[in-house]
């Protein structure tokens, strides 16, 4: 059944690889001349940043042509020659330059193939996950429960009918897109442009995308920091392909009760597996603790998500210029200037996406950098400058986007009054902690002017009693401090002595990245609409735990590789046999974690993920509906309405709204097609900060136009939002009284320009 699906849509899933493959070779010289001294030669990371400067330039040209494939094509074409003109220069370690240079291609061209591999099998195992789960869908409407798709697709639905950036907000006529990141999405709209494929084909293809670009480049990562492919492996393994201890736990505390709870669990209770890892911190919703395999597997195309790759694209840029000497304000000024222009995008391209991971990576930019330039005897003044210039690029070129985007559901920093257990942390990091602690012991401790630092905190009356408070308040602190505090010597010792390799400097950085946000996070939280209550850390954990996940797997890969090669054989048996457990638990996840939630494979697999609702039932608000005729009426909408005009669709009529729209049936015109409607899902729109006072009235007048007998009080309402199309499927039959549907048939007034199978769509006149 796989296979058949493969071969169904080969030709789809064929043309984005191509074009991905492609966008990545069009990058490539322009990565390999700030990341020459990389055994790929930046050739991992070359689809990831040939994306960011894709988007990035599309987004600059929409503002003078409007957004289209004119647009793209400029900026594919800007690409093509950024890399056209970084070979205009001789370097002293370039291809022109080698000695042996069908050697050389030799052993680079292996790397491209190693790496596309990667990125191939990474590609077909999520498009396969996603197959089996491809309703784009807005809650429990399905034989299986999908979260957010409904908003994910009206996103990428919006952009992608847009001529203008920023879309218009698709579940709020007459606003823009302005309030939530739309970097992502825009990327995802590129992608479907190029390819010509329709958008819920994409989106199934978008995720694994996702997944195998953050697959591939890891892999690169892994492979340049320790010269051995095993370890590249291990680093993607890490980092994509397992999850956190929670299941593991789980299994063993019902094995221990009863092994025949599992099979009943298994057989019955699909959701315990695989969501409950989620939520490994607390054990309950307080907090979100998601890794990256599973958001791959969820598939919810979230910002989140999509940046996976662009923050390992951060990690490898950061690699490749404490590799290269010429990178930053090196004698070389061209490659310091296409140094800091591809880091600035892609620092900024994090921004744009998810502002929840630029600080954090804005912070590990300016260590490292910073720190390295000290450690080649650089100034202060000179090494703060080195630092500071490729953050203030990302901040200078995404400005126009800084200015206009409006966080208005996020209202400050809050103090943690609900920490973390440290049952709950140390299933969520444990295994990179144990391989980082390891790491940490093995190393030379000389030179570290220990004492000199232990008299400065004795003699602290200050210091010492508040780091005891609040490791006693925040009791996860006990590991999140040493590891600070040793990150810190190590990095001061090799700014004073430079004594060990780059890589083991560069891990340290990572390691000392991961701990500070972890500090920052067990202290502090966001305070968005999320944050109330036991529930004020959920989201400021979900988007901070996620990064120190991708830093700390990369590290802990580089900790097994260093422990395994430079210790005695005893103390290698020792660390390997804990790995190899704490892997392998992790690994239970993938396993488990996806027969649940795939329900033992039972669907037939796809990639339109809309063809669900050509033979399923949906339930809502108590009634059963068949949406079959939707189907073909939102195909139509698709196929036939040019722009981003106003469609009305069906609202709830009952109150609390957020609890009846929300996770639903409701806005899937909106959602399935990209046309705005008049109010969409309010919970999410509150939590964007467009409140009750603006929402309710919407809803309000649109139970009015449907409900109501006069035409002229209709159309009265119906100019006030500017409203196009009327949407009269199976929701609207179901909840209007069919004499208000009747008015739609005026001809006066409106012109039937759909109707099959019980699905009426009345153009405005």
């Amino acid at each position: 059944m796989l296979i058949h699906a493969y071969i169904q849509w080969w030709h789809e899933i064929l043309l984005l690889w191509l074009l991905v493959v492609a966008i990545g070779f069009c990058a490539f010289p322009l990565i390999s001349r700030i990341a020459p001294n990389l055994r790929d030669r930046g050739y991992a990371m070359s689809k990831v940043a040939g994306l960011a400067l894709l988007t990035f330039f599309t987004w600059i040209f929409s503002h003078v042509l409007g957004y289209g494939i004119t647009a793209i094509i400029l900026a594919f074409s800007t690409i093509a020659l950024l890399s056209i003109a970084t070979l205009k220069k001789k370097q002293e370690i370039s291809i022109r330059k080698a000695e042996h240079a069908q050697h050389f291609w030799s052993n680079v061209s292996k790397k491209f193939v190693e790496v596309d591999l990667v990125f191939t099998i990474a590609f077909l195992f999520f498009i396969a996950l996603q197959m089996y789960h491809p309703f784009i869908e807005g809650g429990p409407t399905t034989t299986l429960y999908t979260g957010e798709r409904f908003m994910g697709s009206a996103f990428l639905n919006a952009i992608n009918r847009a001529t203008s950036l920023p879309p218009p907000d698709p579940w709020l006529s007459g606003y823009k897109l302005q309030h939530y990141y739309y970097f992502g999405y825009l990327m995802g709209s590129i992608l479907t442009k190029l390819a010509a494929i329709p958008t819920n084909i994409t989106f199934n293809l978008l995720t694994p995308l996702c997944a195998a670009l953050t697959a591939s480049i890891t892999y690169g990562l892994g492979c340049n920091l320790t010269c051995k492919r095993k370890y590249g492996l291990l680093a993607a393994t890490l980092v994509v392909f397992i999850g956190n201890l929670h299941l593991f736990k789980m299994l063993l505390e019902q094995l221990a009760t009863s092994p025949d709870i599992v099979l009943q669990y298994i057989a019955t209770k699909w959701d315990y597996y695989y969501w409950s890892p989620t939520r490994a911190l607390f054990d309950t919703n307080q907090a979100i603790t998601e890794f990256p395999f599973f958001s791959f597997m969820w598939g919810d195309f979230h910002p989140h998500m999509i940046g996976l790759a662009f923050q390992v694209l951060i990690i490898s840029l950061l690699y490749a210029f404490i590799s290269n000497p010429r990178s930053i304000f090196g004698n070389d000024k061209s490659t310091a200037f296409f140094s800091v222009l591809v880091f600035g995008i892609s620092l900024g391209f994090l921004y744009a996406n998810s502002a929840w991971d630029y600080p954090g990576y804005a912070a590990l930019a300016i260590l490292v950098i910073g720190a390295n330039q000290l450690k080649r005897g650089a100034s202060l003044a000179r090494s703060i400058l080195s630092a500071g210039l490729p953050v203030a690029a990302s901040m200078f070129l995404y400005l126009p986007y800084i200015l206009a985007f409006k966080a208005i559901g996020a209202k400050g920093i809050g103090i943690v009054t609900y920490p973390s257990p440290v049952a709950g942390f140390l299933l969520v990091h444990g295994l990179p902690l144990l391989a980082i602690a390891f790491f940490a012991l093995s190393q030379k401790w000389a030179d570290l002017a220990l004492k000199k630092v232990f008299l400065v905190l004795l003699s602290s009356i200050i210091l010492i009693p508040l780091l005891l408070i609040l490791s006693i308040i925040y009791p996860v602190l006990i590991f999140i401090l040493p590891t600070i505090f040793f990150s810190l010597l190590f990095i001061f010792r090799e700014i004073r002595k430079n004594t060990v390799p780059r890589e083991v400097f560069f891990a340290f950085c990572l390691i000392l990245g991961g701990a500070s946000i972890l500090f920052f996070s067990e202290i502090f939280y966001v305070m968005d609409y999320l944050a109330w209550g036991e529930f004020q850390r959920m989201n400021t954990v979900f988007k901070f735990y996620n990064q120190v996940w991708v830093m700390w797997m990369i590290s802990a890969a580089f900790c097994i590789y260093y422990m395994l090669k430079n210790q005695k054989e005893k103390l290698r048996k020792v660390f390997s046999v804990f790995m190899v457990i704490l892997i392998l638990a992790s690994g239970v996840y993938p396993v488990l974690g996806t027969y649940t939630w795939l329900k033992g494979f039972e669907t037939s697999p796809t990639l339109d993920g809309m063809a669900y609702l050509k033979y399923s039932r949906i339930r809502i608000d108590g009634a059963s509906i068949e949406p079959a005729g939707d189907y073909l009426a939102i195909c139509w909408i698709s196929k036939s309405i040019r722009g981003s005009p106003v469609i009305l669709e069906a609202v709830p009529s009952n109150a609390p709204w957020d609890q009846q729209f929300d996770y639903t049936y409701y806005s899937r015109v909106s959602s399935l097609t990209g046309l705005p409607t008049v109010v969409g899902w309010v919970f999410h729109e509150h939590s964007w900060g467009y409140k009750t006072d603006i929402t309710e009235p919407r809803i309000n007048d649109v139970n009015i136009i449907y409900s109501t007998e006069d035409v002229e009080l209709a159309m009265k309402k119906l100019k006030v939002y500017d409203v196009k199309y009327v949407f009269v499927g199976s929701l609207e039959h179901m909840q209007y009284p069919e004499r208000g549907l009747q008015k739609f048939e005026a001809e006066n007034f409106f012109k039937k320009v759909y109707d099959e199978k019980g699905v009426q769509v009345y153009e405005v006149l």
